[in-house]
């Protein structure tokens, strides 16, 4: 279903879907490509999901969801709210990946090290 060329105003619950499957992909170490192999669909349709270009039926978000291994609920948090949770910005993936990468230590030590030196470097 292709949507018309009118400007939309202001974020959809697709826009919060697609930033939320975005997210999750991108904290699950993911490229788009990789999420369609997964889903069994070219890569071009995971960058339309995420984009809201393309509609989600209920079926592919479950199986999204599964995928990533995520709650389907998950994927709804922020749709309805006055102040919807945002996709983060680009210049976060640093973030992402220093979570991603925090996540596979497994020494409690080493965690409390590495977080005195945040705490250090961000003048707290």
């Amino acid at each position: 279903m292709r949507r018309s060329k009118t400007k939309r105003r202001g974020v959809t619950a697709d826009d919060l879907i697609g930033a939320r499957i975005r997210e999750c992909r991108i904290l699950a170490g993911l490229t788009q490509a990789e999420l369609a192999k997964k889903l069994g669909i070219r890569p071009q349709h995971a960058h339309n999901y995420e984009r809201s270009h393309t509609r989600i039926s209920a079926g592919r978000l479950y199986e999204i969801a599964w995928a990533l291994n995520v709650p389907i609920a998950y994927l709804y948090e922020g749709v309805g709210l006055d102040n919807p949770i945002r996709e983060a910005p680009t210049g976060q993936r640093l973030l992402f990946d220093l979570t991603r990468s925090l996540a596979q230590i497994s020494d409690e030590r080493h965690l409390e090290v590495i977080r005195d030196i945040v705490r250090t470097l961000a003048g707290r």
